[in-house]
């Protein structure tokens, strides 16, 4: 809703309600939600492996913080960018 109503109303402030001036909102689309894409990419690759998931669920498992963290991207109330920091990494996934 927002990112459209952004596009939409820059298009009318300088009259060009083309479909050219109104691809601004695909691009602003695209970067807001790249950081949840690679976020569920790396989740499925986890899923996809049993002994990569049990790993990770035993980790997980014993750090709050990470497991506070997941479910905050998982559930959309937390910006997905931060499971793919490497040090959010190395903390979820350390021995």
């Amino acid at each position: 809703g927002e990112l459209a109503a952004e596009s939409i109303a820059a298009a009318l402030n300088v009259g060009d309600p083309t479909a050219a001036a109104l691809a601004t909102y695909g691009r602003a689309r695209k970067a807001a939600f790249a950081d949840k894409r690679r976020a569920a990419w790396l989740v499925e690759a986890f899923v996809r492996s049993p002994k990569l998931m049990d790993y990770a669920i035993e980790r997980i498992a014993i750090r709050p913080g990470v497991q506070t963290t997941m479910t905050g991207v998982l559930g959309d109330y937390r910006d997905a960018g931060a499971v793919l920091s490497p040090g959010f990494l190395w903390n979820a996934l350390k021995p």
